[in-house]
C-alpha cells in the first residue's frame, strides 16, 4: 500500500468514526427532548358555559374529570403541554383518536383555535407552529360538543385516556409525541339517545349550528 494511500486512510477512518458518534449523539438529543414533553390535564380541565356540565368520576382509585354530555354542551377542554428539555421544539398538529364529527361520545370542532379537519379523529393544524422553549410550557384550547348520534344508555360513562397524539419538530426532524398523562370522561345523559339520532329525545342533529 502506497504512503499516500495509508495517510488517507489513516484520515478517513477517524472522520467515520466521529460522524457516527455525531450521528448518535444526535440521536439521543432528539429522544431526550422527545421525552422532555409533558402532556397533562390539571385538576379542572373542563370550563362549560353550564357548569352542571362538569363532574368527576372515581375509576380504579382515582377521580377523572369529566363532562355530562347534555343538550347544550358548550365546554372548552385544557391541556397542558410543556417543554421540560432545554431545546425548543414546535408543534404543527394534534390530533386526537376518533374524536371527529364521526367519533364518540362527543366530538372537537374548534383546536387551538381552529376548525378540526378529519371525520373520525379530530385534527388541529395551527395557523402557525406553536413554539415552546425549553423549560416552557402551552396550554392547548379545545372546544368540546356533543355527539347526539351516539348510542349510550344514559348514566353509563365512557373513559378517555392519553390524547391527542403531538406532531413535534425538534432539530428539523419531525415526530408524533403521545401525551403523559390525560385521562377524561364523559358521561351520557338523555341526549344521547340509544335509539337513533333522529329520535324525538334529540332535539337537534350534531351538524346543526350553534
Amino acid at each position: 500500500m502506497s504512503r499516500g494511500r495509508r495517510i488517507a486512510l489513516a484520515i478517513a477512518i477517524p472522520l467515520v468514526v466521529l460522524v457516527a458518534a455525531g450521528v448518535s449523539a444526535s440521536a439521543i438529543t432528539l429522544s431526550a427532548s422527545t421525552n422532555a414533553i409533558i402532556v397533562t390535564t390539571d385538576a379542572k380541565p373542563f370550563s362549560c358555559a353550564n357548569q352542571g356540565d362538569v363532574t368527576t368520576l372515581r375509576s380504579q382509585g382515582r377521580y377523572i374529570a369529566g363532562v355530562n354530555l347534555n343538550k347544550d354542551l358548550d365546554c372548552d377542554l385544557h391541556i397542558r403541554i410543556h417543554n421540560d428539555g432545554d431545546i425548543p421544539v414546535e408543534i404543527d398538529s394534534i390530533r386526537f383518536p376518533s374524536m371527529g364529527y364521526y367519533g364518540r361520545y362527543a366530538y372537537f370542532d374548534i383546536i387551538a383555535g381552529q376548525p378540526s379537519r378529519g371525520a373520525e379523529d379530530a385534527v388541529g393544524i395551527p395557523t402557525d407552529p406553536i413554539e415552546i422553549d425549553g423549560g416552557g410550557a402551552y396550554i392547548l384550547h379545545v372546544h368540546v360538543r356533543l355527539d347526539k348520534c351516539a348510542r349510550n344508555s344514559p348514566g353509563g360513562a365512557g373513559s378517555w385516556d392519553n390524547e391527542p397524539a403531538l406532531g413535534v419538530r425538534i432539530l428539523g426532524v419531525r415526530e408524533e409525541v403521545k401525551p403523559t398523562d390525560v385521562h377524561l370522561a364523559f358521561v351520557a345523559t338523555k341526549y344521547q339517545s340509544p335509539k337513533s339520532c333522529d329520535s324525538s329525545d334529540v332535539p337537534n342533529s350534531r351538524y346543526d349550528s350553534q
